[in-house]
């Protein structure tokens, strides 16, 4: 029988409850966490047959049910679909700390799911919380317990804790760490100074402590017995036994490989050596086994030449940025475009502009949005020289976009843009930093289609090289880099300060390293190198260009009084449908008395915002129109002028002469050419026919036939 527990603590103005063994009790590790009205269930599921790979086999999916805000799910079948951008985007941030947070040994399969069982604010927090409460009554063999913070910033209040993110901020930082170590960092900002996000990373981990205590008391009377491995010793023997014959017999060759600076030359050698050591041992050894310790080889020699020579393996020293290349329009029928290569990473960035019903409807939990801007990553397979699936996003395509898009959102003019934007960074080489290549790639070409930007926005990715109380920090990573170093620190921002940033800790350091140092100078030199791409983009281009794109369509808003919009629109419609069928135009009308005009080219759109204008505006004195007669009397003639206006032509007014008759002059359905004479108080509008200047006539019709 399970053993039941619950705890209840405060964390941010917030009172959180943890419970275990009442429900999910076949799990591994159950928990649900309660904050306010919102309820998270999270488990943990261990496969006890080992899997012969070189990562953790870890996954991890967040869920939300549709229920949990109260309401039906949209669509043709009124269920839960595929993962939201926002569920994928939640499932890494619970992912991404724990992994260097596992045992080495450890590689039994995890599967980790929360679901969101009723939702009040913004769940993520409580997720990610009762994730790693769940993790802690498990039996994976964590290293330290986990806890979590989001932090909010602005100059009146200072730092707070935004558990919830109920209250607007200048910033938005989620952090994740351990009692001596932050593990993840992932921010949003508004050109924030160095200061300011190191002040809130410091902030997150000194408060998250709360959580990692409440976890540790709520864990100890419901940790389970570690799994024991009675042939740990046996394989300790074996893995001593096969390193000592690598080193010996292949410790010359792999160290040849990493004098060669061409880095898919220096890949393609090192896979000759590796090729060889299986070929030598496989018919005693495993290939996991070989491959797990050959890694372990390569890793250290690697990482120690860098710090022999404090060079790097392309003969860089540790602050140089590969050589960069930019080209602007390089498409000629997208609305802008930038191609931007740093070294052998490589994007092709691309803008689409338009109209504001394009943009992507964001269903979930909370009310329904539009999303007017849209940011999409693909990674292709020939980037980096290998075959493989095309097919639907992945999560770290997903996530990488994402990042991307929060380091530009900040820098987009605050004025009112009519148009939805989505931008395509398609990542054709890569070796290392493509999410940063797709910043600098979006700012260029959001430029080059006449985006206005308040700044230019460029990004880097930072890494990190331990040795003992020793390290190095490297600017512009590669992928080598990226797999042998112990962080990855990707930073965007502009010259005033820092946008966005995404840092991963691969390997905890101990406690004669100070990780607020490093954390610290690796952001200044982000910052230099941040300056450096900033300059060479603003060569190319330094500001938005003046006028967007003549292939772009012309998206225009203005705004009419509220209880005209039923002219506009006319009787079922008519009147808007004839509008939009005659100028080539989409309009869309909004109760607030917006009108949004849409076509493809900048004469249509004018064409259909002057013939709304006609209908709205109020009829001037001495103007001419065009009208239609609607009424006959004895006295004289209503015409039309526009739809809710009509004027009288009185019967002396027809014509010149003496009028004996109307109908002699005019008929009900007759189009005439009248002009306003007078307008009294009440509205009332008189109309003349006889008073319009012979040429002023003729000029006014050639106008309305062309």
């Amino acid at each position: 029988m399970s053993l039941y527990l619950k705890k209840t603590f405060k964390y941010g103005g917030k009172y959180i409850s943890l419970e275990t063994g009442k429900i999910a009790k076949n799990s591994n590790g159950s928990v649900v966490i309660q904050i306010d009205n919102t309820v998270v269930l999270c488990t943990v599921v261990v496969n006890k047959n080992i899997k012969n790979t070189e990562c953790f086999p870890l996954s991890v999916t967040y869920q939300e049910k549709i229920y949990a805000a109260g309401k039906i799910p949209g669509g043709f079948f009124k269920r839960e679909g595929r993962p939201t951008e926002k569920e994928i985007l939640t499932s890494r941030l619970i992912d991404r700390p724990i992994r260097p947070n596992i045992k080495n040994f450890y590689k039994n399969e995890v599967q980790i799911i929360c679901t969101v069982l009723s939702a009040e604010n913004n769940p993520d927090i409580a997720a990610m919380i009762g994730a790693y409460a769940a993790i802690g009554i498990s039996e994976i063999p964590l290293l330290y317990t986990m806890g979590v913070a989001r932090v909010g910033f602005n100059k009146e209040i200072g730092y707070w804790l935004n558990i919830t993110h109920e209250i607007n901020s200048e910033i938005d930082i989620v952090v994740a760490g351990t009692k001596n170590s932050v593990l993840m960092v992932e921010a949003e900002a508004k050109e924030k100074t160095e200061a300011i996000i190191l002040g809130a990373i410091c902030y997150a981990h000194k408060k998250m402590q709360v959580v990692i205590k409440s976890i540790n008391e709520f864990v100890e009377d419901l940790k389970k017995n570690k799994k024991k491995t009675t042939s740990k010793n046996n394989k300790k023997k074996v893995n001593i036994f096969l390193k000592n014959k690598l080193i010996k017999d292949f410790i010359f060759n792999i160290k040849d490989t990493f004098y060669i600076m061409e880095t898919f030359k220096r890949k393609e050698a090192l896979i000759i050596t590796i090729n060889q050591v299986l070929e030598k041992f496989n018919n005693d050894f495993k290939n996991d086994k070989i491959n797990d310790i050959l890694n372990l080889i390569i890793k250290k020699i690697f990482r120690n030449k860098i710090f022999k020579t404090n060079k790097r393996m392309d003969g860089r020293n540790l602050k140089t940025i590969r050589s960069l290349s930019i080209e602007l329009g390089i498409l000629p029928k997208t609305h802008g475009s930038a191609l931007f290569s740093r070294g052998d990473t490589q994007a092709i960035t691309t803008i689409t502009l338009g109209r504001l019903r394009d943009a992507q409807v964001i269903e979930g939990l909370e009310e329904e949005r539009y999303e007017k801007i849209m940011f999409h990553y693909n990674f292709t397979p020939y980037s980096v020289g290998e075959i493989g699936f095309l097919g639907i996003p992945k999560r770290r395509e997903i996530g990488h976009g994402n990042l991307a898009k929060r380091a530009i959102i900040g820098v987009l003019s605050k004025k009112a843009f009519p148009y939805s934007i989505r931008i395509v960074s398609e990542i054709t080489e890569s070796n290392g930093s493509s999410s940063m290549a797709s910043v600098c790639g979006a700012s260029l070409a959001l430029m080059d289609a006449g985006v206005p930007l308040s700044s230019t926005v460029a990004g880097v990715a930072m890494g990190l090289i331990t040795k003992k109380e020793q390290f190095l920090i490297l600017t512009d990573i590669v992928g080598e880099e990226d797999k042998f170093g112990d962080m990855d620190l990707k930073v965007a921002g502009t010259n005033k300060g820092i946008t966005a940033l995404q840092m991963d800790i691969k390997k905890q350091q101990g406690k004669e390293i100070d990780h607020k140092e490093i954390i610290q100078l690796t952001l200044n030199q982000a910052k230099e190198a941040i300056k450096k791409i900033s300059q060479k983009m603003n060569v190319v281009i330094s500001q938005s260009r003046k006028k967007i794109s003549n292939k772009a369509p012309s998206n225009k808003i203005f705004k009419i009084e509220t209880e005209k919009l039923r002219n506009v629109i006319g009787k079922g419609g008519a009147i808007i449908k004839k509008i939009c069928e005659s100028t080539n135009s989409k309009i869309d009308i909004f109760d607030d008395g917006k009108i949004h005009v849409s076509a493809n080219n900048k004469i249509n759109s004018q064409k259909a915002i002057e013939a709304i204008k006609i209908i709205t505006e109020e009829a001037k004195l001495n103007k001419i129109y065009r009208g239609k007669v609607i009424r006959i009397m004895d006295f004289g003639a209503f015409v039309n002028l526009k739809p809710g206006t009509d004027g009288l032509v009185h019967i002396s007014q027809i014509s010149s002469g003496h009028v004996k008759n109307i109908r002699d002059f005019l008929n009900v359905g007759d189009i005439v050419t009248v002009k306003v004479l007078d307008k009294d108080n009440k509205g009332k509008i008189k109309l003349s026919i006889k008073d319009i200047d012979p040429m002023e006539k003729a000029e006014f019709e050639a106008k309305i036939s062309n």
